[in-house]
């Protein structure tokens, strides 16, 4: 499915509203018809269909409670290198179903958590996923 884009290559502000994204967010077409690609076509394929529009207003309900879940972040709009490895969350336990962050957990946590055995008590509609690669 292809979207409208303006004069500089990034979706316009109905697409954001489309997806549940605030209009001002700026979202360059060709870096995520690149990133679609990639995981359809790629070593590492993952999937064979990806809707662009669920992924990103996906990604961005997700992101968002991560931010409001860490006081350095929350109310933040833009964040530097610092503070994204200082105090974004390494990984989060989320409900699979309804896309709610239930816990964030530091570098350190994971660590502590790895060493002693890690988790035990996830159930099947919970996803333990990290924040970045």
């Amino acid at each position: 499915m292809s979207y409208d884009v303006d004069k500089d290559g990034y979706f316009t502000s109905e697409f954001n509203k489309k997806v549940g994204i605030p209009e001002d967010i700026k979202i360059y077409s060709s870096a995520m018809e690149n990133f679609i690609k990639a995981q359809n076509n790629g070593i590492l394929q993952s999937y064979t269909n990806i809707d662009i529009a669920k992924t990103i207003g996906n990604a961005y309900k997700i992101v968002s409670q991560l931010i409001e879940k860490t006081p350095e972040l929350k109310g933040e709009n833009s964040f530097s290198k610092e503070d994204l490895a200082n105090y974004f969350p390494q990984n989060y336990l989320i409900d699979k179903n309804t896309l709610e962050v239930k816990q964030t957990f530091s570098y350190e946590e994971m660590k502590d958590i790895n060493a002693k055995g890690g988790f035990k008590n996830i159930n099947e509609n919970e996803k333990l996923s990290p924040s970045f690669f």
